[in-house]
């Protein structure tokens, strides 16, 4: 009963991330690692493969599968925005509960963040990931693509390269 449990919530998290890449202010990245630990706990390991091997944020999760590191960019940038969109929420929520409420998640948000180990960037990472991609490379490198288990097919190079 559990595992689609999990699995839902995290097909509702994979939902979040994608409507965050549209809406301004909304994260994206977030709803994604939530989503990977969601359908891990629901075995869902097509779904999580998806996310890890996605050509857009695939190097992100991964990255910080292994490291569970923030680049300093990152950090800086997560921390400008909660200060500002916690500070023009300060004057636009009537109620004295809601700005509380708003600036105790900020805070909470803001220690989360600082308390994470700090890389410089994301290809600090200079080992492979495990998942036979190289942490430089958005694809498989050529030795490891069998390993990479993804469900969507994968391409032969001389297709690539026609």
């Amino acid at each position: 009963m559990t595992r689609p449990l999990w699995n839902g919530l995290g097909a509702l998290c994979i939902g979040l991330g994608v409507l965050g890449i549209y809406v301004p202010g909304m994260p994206t990245t977030v709803f994604f690692i939530i989503a990977l630990y969601c359908l891990g706990l629901g075995g869902n390991e097509k779904s999580r493969s998806w996310l890890l091997n996605h050509p857009r944020f695939g190097a992100v999760l991964r990255d910080w599968e292994a490291t569970k590191a923030i680049p300093r960019k990152i950090k800086f940038i997560s921390v400008a925005s909660i200060v500002v969109s916690c500070g023009i929420s300060m004057f636009i929520i009537p109620s004295a509960i809601g700005r509380n409420a708003t600036a105790a998640l900020g805070i909470a948000g803001i220690v989360y963040i600082l308390t994470r180990p700090t890389r410089e960037n994301l290809s600090a990472v200079a080992v492979e990931d495990g998942l036979g991609r190289d942490a430089q490379r958005s694809e498989p490198t050529e030795m490891n693509r069998q390993s990479v288990s993804s469900p969507l097919p994968t391409a032969s190079p001389t297709l690539l390269e026609r």
